[in-house]
C-alpha cells in the first residue's frame, strides 16, 4: 500500500501544478495575419509587425492595420488561444470617381 502511494504522489503533484503563464496572469501570444506585415498597435502604446510575438499581461487591446485593408480591433488576454491569425479583408475597390469630388489644380 505504502509502495503504491509513493508511485502515486509524483502524478497527483503534478496534476496540481499550474502553469506559469496562468499562476501569473501573463502568456506569450504568436500574432499573425494574412496577408503578413500589417501594423499592430496595443493599448498599452507598444507596436508590432505581423508576424510578431508579445508577454500579455493582462488584457489588451489590439488594432490591427495595413494599407489597403479594413482594420481590425481585438481583445486578447493570457487566456487567448495561440498563434491568433487573423484574416484581413480588403477595401473594396472604387471603380467610378465623381469629378465633383476632385480637388481643382
Amino acid at each position: 500500500m505504502m509502495r503504491r502511494l509513493l508511485l502515486l504522489t509524483p502524478l497527483l503533484l503534478a496534476a496540481c501544478i499550474t502553469p506559469p503563464a496562468q499562476r501569473s496572469g501573463t502568456g506569450q501570444l504568436v500574432l499573425r495575419t494574412v496577408p503578413e506585415g500589417a501594423t499592430v498597435s496595443f493599448s498599452d502604446g507598444t507596436e508590432c509587425r505581423t508576424p510578431c510575438r508579445i508577454v500579455v499581461p493582462g488584457p489588451l487591446y489590439l488594432t490591427i492595420g495595413r494599407t489597403g485593408y479594413e482594420a481590425v480591433r481585438e481583445r486578447v488576454d493570457a487566456r487567448t488561444p495561440s498563434p491568433l491569425v487573423i484574416e484581413m479583408t480588403p477595401v473594396a475597390r472604387t471603380e467610378e470617381i465623381e469629378a465633383a469630388e476632385l480637388p481643382e489644380l
